[in-house]
Protein backbone atom coordinates (compact mmCIF):
# COMPACT_ATOMS: atom_id res chain seq x y z
CA UNK A 1 0.00 0.00 0.00
CA UNK A 2 1.11 3.62 -0.86
CA UNK A 3 -0.29 6.46 1.10
CA UNK A 4 1.73 9.14 -0.08
CA UNK A 5 1.72 12.19 2.05
CA UNK A 6 -1.05 9.80 4.54
CA UNK A 7 1.48 7.89 6.01
CA UNK A 8 0.46 9.14 9.64
CA UNK A 9 -3.00 8.00 8.65
CA UNK A 10 -1.35 4.57 8.26
CA UNK A 11 1.03 4.50 11.14
CA UNK A 12 -1.73 5.04 13.87
CA UNK A 13 -4.12 2.34 12.10
CA UNK A 14 -1.25 -0.05 12.75
CA UNK A 15 -0.32 -0.68 8.66
CA UNK A 16 3.17 -0.08 7.13
CA UNK A 17 3.40 1.38 3.32
CA UNK A 18 5.74 -0.30 1.14
CA UNK A 19 7.27 3.58 -0.08
CA UNK A 20 6.95 6.84 1.74
CA UNK A 21 6.86 10.54 0.42
CA UNK A 22 9.58 12.21 -0.16
CA UNK A 23 10.93 15.28 -1.94
CA UNK A 24 13.88 15.75 -3.53
CA UNK A 25 14.70 11.94 -3.39
CA UNK A 26 15.92 12.41 0.36
CA UNK A 27 13.61 15.09 2.19
CA UNK A 28 11.00 13.47 4.38
CA UNK A 29 8.35 13.69 6.84
CA UNK A 30 11.32 13.37 10.07
CA UNK A 31 8.74 12.89 12.56
CA UNK A 32 7.54 9.37 11.21
CA UNK A 33 10.92 7.98 10.57
CA UNK A 34 11.02 6.10 13.82
CA UNK A 35 7.69 4.38 12.25
CA UNK A 36 8.92 4.21 8.86
CA UNK A 37 12.34 2.76 9.54
CA UNK A 38 13.34 1.01 6.03
CA UNK A 39 10.60 2.00 4.32
CA UNK A 40 11.58 3.19 0.69
CA UNK A 41 11.14 6.51 -0.45
CA UNK A 42 8.91 7.70 -3.51
CA UNK A 43 8.55 10.68 -5.45
CA UNK A 44 5.64 12.87 -3.93
CA UNK A 45 4.34 13.59 -7.40
CA UNK A 46 3.90 9.79 -7.26
CA UNK A 47 5.50 9.01 -10.93
CA UNK A 48 3.06 6.04 -12.53
CA UNK A 49 6.10 4.10 -13.25
CA UNK A 50 7.74 4.69 -10.05
CA UNK A 51 4.16 3.34 -8.09
CA UNK A 52 4.03 0.31 -10.40
CA UNK A 53 7.17 -0.77 -9.13
CA UNK A 54 6.58 -0.96 -5.97
CA UNK A 55 3.34 -2.98 -6.69
CA UNK A 56 0.98 -1.57 -4.03
CA UNK A 57 -2.00 -3.43 -3.18
CA UNK A 58 -3.74 0.06 -2.84
CA UNK A 59 -3.05 3.53 -3.82
CA UNK A 60 -4.35 6.27 -1.64
CA UNK A 61 -3.68 10.19 -2.69
CA UNK A 62 -4.33 13.24 -1.02
CA UNK A 63 -6.91 14.42 -2.82
CA UNK A 64 -8.84 14.60 -6.34
CA UNK A 65 -6.19 17.19 -7.67
CA UNK A 66 -3.63 14.53 -7.75
CA UNK A 67 -5.82 12.46 -9.85
CA UNK A 68 -6.78 14.98 -12.32
CA UNK A 69 -6.34 14.25 -16.13
CA UNK A 70 -5.61 11.03 -16.82
CA UNK A 71 -3.59 10.23 -13.64
CA UNK A 72 -6.24 8.20 -12.21
CA UNK A 73 -7.04 5.88 -14.90
CA UNK A 74 -2.81 5.38 -14.94
CA UNK A 75 -2.92 4.80 -11.23
CA UNK A 76 -6.02 2.42 -11.73
CA UNK A 77 -4.48 -0.17 -13.86
CA UNK A 78 -1.59 -0.49 -11.20
CA UNK A 79 -3.83 -0.81 -8.44
CA UNK A 80 -7.21 0.77 -6.68
CA UNK A 81 -6.83 3.98 -6.27
CA UNK A 82 -8.75 6.23 -4.07
CA UNK A 83 -8.41 10.06 -3.37
CA UNK A 84 -9.30 10.82 -0.27
CA UNK A 85 -10.39 14.23 -0.23
CA UNK A 86 -12.28 16.30 -2.86
CA UNK A 87 -10.39 19.84 -2.05
CA UNK A 88 -6.54 20.50 -2.41
CA UNK A 89 -6.09 20.91 1.23
CA UNK A 90 -8.96 18.69 3.68
CA UNK A 91 -9.60 17.88 6.93
CA UNK A 92 -6.91 15.64 8.17
CA UNK A 93 -9.96 14.57 10.50
CA UNK A 94 -11.75 13.11 8.13
CA UNK A 95 -9.02 11.56 5.79
CA UNK A 96 -8.32 9.14 8.96
CA UNK A 97 -11.95 8.32 8.96
CA UNK A 98 -11.95 8.09 4.97
CA UNK A 99 -8.17 5.70 5.26
CA UNK A 100 -10.07 3.72 8.40
CA UNK A 101 -12.92 2.97 6.42
CA UNK A 102 -11.55 1.68 3.64
CA UNK A 103 -8.85 -0.54 5.65
CA UNK A 104 -11.94 -1.73 7.65
CA UNK A 105 -10.63 0.11 10.76
CA UNK A 106 -12.90 2.68 11.33
CA UNK A 107 -13.58 2.01 15.28
CA UNK A 108 -9.52 2.40 15.40
CA UNK A 109 -9.89 5.19 13.30
CA UNK A 110 -12.54 7.16 15.53
CA UNK A 111 -10.42 5.75 18.96
CA UNK A 112 -7.41 7.50 17.68
CA UNK A 113 -9.38 10.67 17.01
CA UNK A 114 -11.19 10.29 20.64
CA UNK A 115 -7.47 10.24 22.17
CA UNK A 116 -6.31 13.16 19.89
CA UNK A 117 -9.17 15.25 21.47
CA UNK A 118 -8.69 14.39 25.08
CA UNK A 119 -4.99 15.12 24.87
CA UNK A 120 -5.70 18.49 22.64
CA UNK A 121 -7.82 19.47 25.13
CA UNK A 122 -5.53 19.21 28.49
CA UNK A 123 -2.74 20.98 26.58
CA UNK A 124 -5.57 23.55 25.22
CA UNK A 125 -6.13 24.29 29.00
CA UNK A 126 -2.58 23.81 30.08
CA UNK A 127 -1.70 26.51 27.26
CA UNK A 128 -3.91 29.06 28.12
CA UNK A 129 -3.15 28.81 31.88
CA UNK A 130 0.69 29.44 30.90
CA UNK A 131 0.18 31.89 28.62
CA UNK A 132 -3.33 33.12 28.48
CA UNK A 133 -3.92 35.46 25.54
CA UNK A 134 -0.53 35.99 23.23
CA UNK A 135 -0.40 34.80 19.88
CA UNK A 136 2.05 32.91 17.90
CA UNK A 137 3.12 31.74 14.71
CA UNK A 138 4.86 28.63 12.90
CA UNK A 139 7.53 29.68 10.64
CA UNK A 140 9.38 27.84 8.18
CA UNK A 141 12.97 29.11 7.44
CA UNK A 142 14.67 28.04 4.37
CA UNK A 143 17.94 29.67 2.98
CA UNK A 144 16.21 32.36 1.12
CA UNK A 145 12.57 33.12 2.24
CA UNK A 146 10.75 32.65 5.12
CA UNK A 147 6.87 31.53 5.32
CA UNK A 148 4.30 31.51 8.01
CA UNK A 149 1.22 28.53 8.21
CA UNK A 150 -2.47 29.46 7.14
CA UNK A 151 -4.29 29.61 9.49
CA UNK A 152 -6.77 26.85 8.57
CA UNK A 153 -4.29 24.09 7.69
CA UNK A 154 -1.82 22.35 8.72
CA UNK A 155 -0.12 23.81 11.75
CA UNK A 156 -2.50 26.45 11.74
CA UNK A 157 -5.20 24.41 12.48
CA UNK A 158 -3.48 22.72 15.06
CA UNK A 159 -2.25 26.30 16.98
CA UNK A 160 -5.53 28.27 16.66
CA UNK A 161 -8.47 25.68 16.48
CA UNK A 162 -7.20 22.80 18.69
CA UNK A 163 -5.03 24.50 20.85
CA UNK A 164 -6.95 27.82 20.80
CA UNK A 165 -3.93 30.76 20.62
CA UNK A 166 -5.00 33.70 19.03
CA UNK A 167 -4.05 34.20 15.87
CA UNK A 168 -1.63 37.12 15.30
CA UNK A 169 -2.51 40.04 12.68
CA UNK A 170 0.49 38.50 10.64
CA UNK A 171 -1.43 35.29 9.96
CA UNK A 172 -4.19 36.48 9.34
CA UNK A 173 -3.24 38.33 6.68
CA UNK A 174 -0.78 35.77 5.16
CA UNK A 175 -3.73 33.54 5.32
CA UNK A 176 -6.12 35.69 3.11
CA UNK A 177 -3.60 35.12 -0.06
CA UNK A 178 -3.54 31.90 -1.56
CA UNK A 179 -4.38 28.06 -0.54
CA UNK A 180 -1.18 27.11 0.18
CA UNK A 181 -0.32 25.48 3.62
CA UNK A 182 2.84 27.95 4.03
CA UNK A 183 2.53 31.17 2.78
CA UNK A 184 5.46 33.79 1.81
CA UNK A 185 6.32 36.00 4.96
CA UNK A 186 6.23 39.56 3.85
CA UNK A 187 8.33 42.18 5.93
CA UNK A 188 5.24 44.62 5.96
CA UNK A 189 2.87 42.64 7.48
CA UNK A 190 5.51 41.45 10.26
CA UNK A 191 6.09 45.13 11.71
CA UNK A 192 1.87 45.61 11.48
Amino acid sequence: MIASYLEDHLIVLGVKPVAQWSVKGNVVQQYLQKDLAGVPLIPHDLPPEVVMSYNPDLLFVDSAEMVAGDRYSQYAKITPTIAVGTEKNNDWRQELLTVGDVLNKKEEAKKVLADYEAKAKDAREQLKKAIGTHSAAALWVTGKAVFVVDEHLSSGDLLYKDQGLTIPEVVKEASKQNDANWKPFRQKSWRS
